[in-house]
C-alpha cells in the first residue's frame, strides 16, 4: 500500500504563525488491490508532525497511516506587515472609467520584503472610486487584514 497527501486540502504555503486546521488535511491511502481510503489527519490511525510555523522557510509535513509515511514540504512566509497604494492615478475627470488592473500595491513583509501585486491579485478587495460628481473620494484597499487609504480628485473636465 501507498499513501499521498490529498493536495486539495493542503495548503502549499502558510505565514508565519499562523494556526493549521489539521482536522481539514487528508491524505489518501491506496491499497494493494487500487481500493482507497481518505483519512484526516486527526483520525486515530493517523500521526502527523506539525508544521513549524514560528518561522519562516521550507517545512516539512510528515504524516504515516498504519505504519506507511509520506513527507511533503510547505513554504512558511513571512507575514505581511502593511500595504499602500504604489502607483495608479490620483486624479480623474467627471465619468472616467478607472482601469483597476493598473492600480499596483506594495506589500511590506515582516522581513522587510516587499512585493508589488495588483488590484486583481486573489484576496485583494478594495471600493469602486465614484466618478458621477466632483470632489474628493476615498479609495479603501484591503489584503490580507491590511488596509491602505488614499484621497482621489475627481475633476469637472
Amino acid at each position: 500500500k501507498e499513501i499521498k497527501m490529498d493536495s486539495t486540502t493542503l495548503a502549499g504555503e502558510y505565514v508565519v504563525g499562523e494556526e493549521i486546521d489539521y482536522s481539514k488535511i487528508q491524505v489518501i491511502v491506496v491499497y494493494d488491490d487500487d481500493s482507497t481510503s481518505t483519512y484526516k489527519l486527526t483520525d486515530a490511525d493517523v500521526t502527523y508532525t506539525p508544521i513549524d510555523t514560528s518561522s519562516t522557510g521550507t517545512k516539512e509535513l510528515k504524516v504515516t497511516v498504519k505504519g506507511v509515511s509520506v513527507t511533503t514540504n510547505v513554504k512558511v512566509n513571512p507575514a505581511l506587515s502593511s500595504i499602500e497604494v504604489f502607483s495608479g492615478a490620483t486624479e480623474y475627470e467627471v465619468d472616467d472609467v478607472i482601469d483597476y488592473s493598473k492600480i499596483i500595491l506594495k506589500a511590506v513583509y515582516g522581513d522587510e520584503s516587499e512585493a508589488y501585486i495588483s488590484l486583481t491579485t486573489q484576496g485583494v478587495t478594495y471600493n469602486q472610486i465614484d466618478t458621477s460628481t466632483a470632489g474628493e473620494k476615498t479609495f479603501t484597499v484591503t489584503y490580507q487584514g491590511k488596509t491602505a487609504e488614499i484621497i482621489v480628485k475627481v475633476t469637472n473636465s
